[in-house]
């Protein structure tokens, strides 16, 4: 309907708020991403952004191939920003809580101990984290994605 030439007010108007809802969906999906989930619901999070793109994709009257490479560049940003919000709120709320010592620890060891595990907690999600990236962004090799972004080491680095 949206690209039939129509001069309806109704018509214009169910598009525009179709459109708005569209929007308010994305910003959903990617807010599913800040939290902690399993590889399946980050895939079905990432398919569905990825289906919006394909909608917003029938719309364009410019070269098709170029913009569905810039949004799957902005869908691999805005995944990694989102799963930082996740890394980053999981580590301030650990560094928020009190020692698992019941209070504030008064030996070096156990010091030290809090922050080895908080240094294997976060390496865990980190790898975690570009575990999801690779197998979601990395399944099919011969796409340009990488090349837009630069090596997938430095992605993987940035993750």
């Amino acid at each position: 309907l949206e690209r039939r030439p129509n001069e309806n007010k109704v018509v214009t108007h169910v598009v525009a708020q179709i459109r708005g809802r569209q929007h308010d969906l994305r910003r959903h999906l990617l807010h599913r991403l800040e939290g902690s989930v399993t590889m399946p619901d980050c895939l079905e999070v990432v398919t569905a952004l990825r289906r919006l793109n394909s909608i917003d994709l029938e719309t364009t009257q410019s070269d098709p191939e170029s913009l569905y490479q810039s949004m799957e560049v902005k869908l691999q940003i805005d995944f990694l920003e989102a799963r930082n919000v996740w890394l980053d709120s999981s580590n301030a709320n650990r560094s928020s809580g009190s020692s698992k010592y019941g209070g504030a620890t008064s030996t070096a060891s156990g010091s030290s101990e809090d922050l080895l595990d908080t240094i294997e907690r976060y390496r865990t999600r980190v790898f975690e984290i570009a575990t999801q990236f690779n197998a979601i962004f990395r399944a099919n090799p011969g796409t340009k994605t990488g090349a837009a972004l630069g090596s997938s080491k430095a992605v993987t680095a940035s993750a």
